[in-house]
This record gives structure tokens, sequence and C-alpha cells, in this order.
């Protein structure tokens, strides 16, 4: 979890170098309490191995998504691909690939395609639901499977890490 904090303060600081947006990151871990999910603009969830969420954490998040409000899924590795897809066939979010006209890969920066992230660049969208694979979020910081990234490679990550928070906090748009 430690590396996934560190790949969101990398991307909180970059953000306002960036954009206008003033990330403040907000860790939780797996058994917390939900009740406040509603004070969120965005809910990230960053999924690691097989899992089974318990019902309290599907009901919380549906109670959150009925809001209208975006939620940004993560598989960080082969093992969480399958779980992160029945969780969210639970949440009624059937994620499909990006179209080739989508804001994600033009606004505010331009990109003919999804970056490679730490573990590849796949992302698909299901209503207010962006769903990867590519474990972004470990990306920020500067790693990848193949080692460190070059600064400009950093950069572009951050650049795609604003992509996707622009694409969950304006998807009623989209």
């Amino acid at each position: 979890m430690d590396d996934i904090l560190d790949g969101w303060d990398a991307l909180a600081k970059a953000a306002p170098q960036l954009s206008s947006y003033k990330l403040i990151v907000d860790a939780a871990k797996a058994d917390a309490p939900l009740s406040s999910l509603s004070d969120y603009d965005l809910v990230y969830l960053g999924m690691a191995g097989a899992f089974l969420p318990k019902a309290a954490t599907t009901k919380a998040i549906t109670e959150y998504l009925a809001q209208g409000k975006p939620l940004f899924v993560e598989a960080l590795d082969d093992g969480a691909k399958d779980s992160s897809q029945a969780f969210l066939k639970k949440l009624k979010q059937s994620p499909k690939k990006l179209g080739k006209n989508t804001t994600l890969l033009n606004t505010p920066f331009l990109f003919n395609a999804p970056p490679e992230g730490f573990a590849g660049n796949q992302v698909e969208k299901a209503n207010q639901t962006l769903f990867s694979t590519a474990a972004y979020s470990l990306g920020w910081s500067g790693h990848t499977k193949s080692g460190s990234l070059s600064r400009a490679d950093i950069r572009s990550a951050h650049e795609w890490g604003i992509n996707l928070i622009y694409h969950c906090l304006n998807s009623d748009q989209q």
C-alpha cells in the first residue's frame, strides 16, 4: 500500500504545476469504516491479489455511485483482475474499452493512446467508473516493472494522471 500512496503523493505534488487541481490524498485500509464516502469527490480503489469485498463495502460504494460520483479502480496485479471485474459487476459497472475520441486521451493533455503504466496500459470505462490494470498509481512515483522511468516519462505519467482525474471529475459532461 505504501507504493500506491507514494504514487498518489507524487501526483498530488505535480498536480498544481500541471493543472488547477489540488489533490488531497486520504488513505484508508481495507477494513476502514466507509460511512463518509459521500464526502469525497473521487474514490480510488487499488486492488492487489484475489479478494472478496465485504457486503458493507459493496453497499457503501453502491451508495456512493448512486450519487453520481466517480470511482477509479485499479487491479494492481494479475491476481486482482478477475476479483476486480467481479466486484465491478456487483456494482453494476461493466467496463468497456475506450473510444478513440474520449476526453481521457485529449483533455487537458494530448495522448494518442493510454501510456504505459507500471503494468501495461489498459483502461476501460463504465458509467462513472474507470477501470485499469496498468497500475498507473505505482508509475506516478517513477517506477515500472522494468526499473525506473526517465524524467520525461515521469512527467508524461503525471500528465496522464491529471487526464485521469479530469475525466473522473467531469464524467457527467462526456
